[in-house]
């Protein structure tokens, strides 16, 4: 049987399931599987996924249409000659028009802190606050207060406090991963890791899960730091999950450092969560050359997933490109391969020239955030102003631009994607 309500409307020698493949609008796809039978069934067909990969392999396993919103808050002060810094914390959210969306934007304000994201849920952390009726909070009763957030449905949901980080709070909490999500972000675990502290009892760090389905923390295991480190904290920039392995970038200090040359340097830790074995990565010293320390390295350059989602890569802004580092595991030894993603001259040629006026896309990346769904990374460039680059498409635009006398002091930006692959799979038929 037809279904003349969408047969009417289907340019000859197209079928309507051709049509929204095509499609950019993650929206429109899922209404289509909502609203009729014939559609829903031929959406959910293997044969339909089989189509967005084809679409995502032209841009480089990358699909740019996954990412339906971008948000972000920058702290910024405004020098004027005669009167004291203007100080303001923006947040703005831009969302696709056809996209329903339901996240509440002043959670994204202060004293929040943005930890992680993952497929429209957003992890948010602070340090607990004491009640009103208390005069005195002693340090050792500080907990770090996390809550979960889904920007589809706007549910937050406030998870009880880890046994972790106890007296330390998020300082010593390596970033919260998201770990297995379904659908819409209804159910999901969440790790959290702590940072081992001190010189002699430091040979295992502790991690905890939270289970959404249980909505409660797992018993803590134990991972074992790697030989050769005194001490690593994640920096402040996302981990990446491939499977059940996560990666963080680390400021880490080797266990050969002495209490005159005790200078942290940049490494990956990865801990691969059902085992809990715990490993790090040295970054190419390509990536570390020209830099003035490692506190310049830390915002130089995002952790990434290669285009086929099974490989670590490492986004890096050099002088005159932006490049792609992937890691390949090899027997006995771990290798790295680099390709130039764009040149900034190219960045360049994009942009607006009344925007980029004398300094161009060439002045100093700092790495906020990164889409391992739409292959997205937003990076501020320094007196350029908020940017926003698809790896696949090589399309860049500017989210805001730099304005005169204005000192940005931070950066907190997020990419709110859909797994619209995993969406489609878990969806039943009519």
């Amino acid at each position: 049987m037809r279904d003349h309500h969408f047969s009417a409307a289907v340019p000859a020698g197209r079928s309507p399931v051709e049509i929204i493949a095509r499609s950019d609008d993650v929206a429109a796809v899922l209404r289509c599987a909502a609203a009729s039978k014939l559609l829903r069934g031929a959406i959910l067909d293997p044969g339909f996924r089989r189509r967005l990969a084809l679409r995502a392999a032209a841009n480089g396993g990358f699909d740019p249409a996954l990412l339906v919103a971008v948000s972000y808050r920058l702290g910024t002060a405004v020098r004027r000659d005669t009167a004291a810094a203007t100080v303001t914390n923006d947040v703005v959210v831009q969302v696709q028009p056809s996209w329903g969306f339901r996240f509440d934007a002043s959670l994204l304000r202060w004293p929040f802190q943005l930890a992680s994201a993952r497929d429209g849920l957003l992890v948010l952390w602070r340090n607990q606050e004491p009640s009103k009726s208390s005069r005195v909070f002693p340090v050792e009763q500080i907990r770090a207060e996390i809550r979960v957030c889904n920007t589809f449905t706007g549910h937050v949901a406030h998870l009880p406090y880890t046994d972790l980080g106890h007296g330390r709070g998020v300082n010593y909490i390596f970033r919260p991963v998201l770990l297995a999500l379904d659908g819409f972000g209804r159910s999901f675990e969440l790790l959290v890791m702590e940072v081992p502290i001190g010189t002699d009892d430091n040979k295992h760090m502790r991690t905890q899960i939270f289970s959404s389905q249980e909505t409660n923390w797992r018993d803590v295991r134990l991972a074992h730091l790697p030989l050769g480190y005194l001490y690593m904290n994640s920096i402040d920039v996302a981990p990446v999950v491939i499977g059940r392995t996560v990666y963080w970038l680390c400021h880490v200090i080797p266990a050969s450092a002495t209490t005159t040359t005790r200078s942290a340097t940049i490494a990956i830790f990865i801990l691969q969560v059902d085992t809990a074995c715990a490993t790090t990565v040295k970054l190419p010293q390509e990536c570390l050359s020209g830099r003035e320390s490692c506190h310049d390295l830390d915002k130089g350059l995002i952790l990434a997933t290669a285009a086929d989602g099974t490989k670590l890569g490492v986004v890096v802004g050099e002088g005159l490109v932006i490049s792609m580092w992937t890691l390949t595991p090899e027997e006995g030894y771990n290798r790295w391969s680099r390709q130039v993603v764009i040149r900034r001259q190219e960045i360049d040629k994009q942009l607006d020239a009344a925007i980029t006026g004398v300094v161009g896309a060439y002045g100093r990346i700092f790495f906020d955030r990164f889409g391992e769904r739409s292959g997205t990374v937003i990076f501020w460039i320094e007196r350029l102003g908020l940017l926003q680059l698809n790896l696949g498409t090589k399309k860049a635009h500017v989210l805001r631009s730099c304005r005169h006398n204005e000192f940005v002091y931070s950066v907190q930006a997020n990419l709110h994607e859909i797994d619209l692959p995993s969406l489609l799979e878990a969806m039943k038929p009519f």
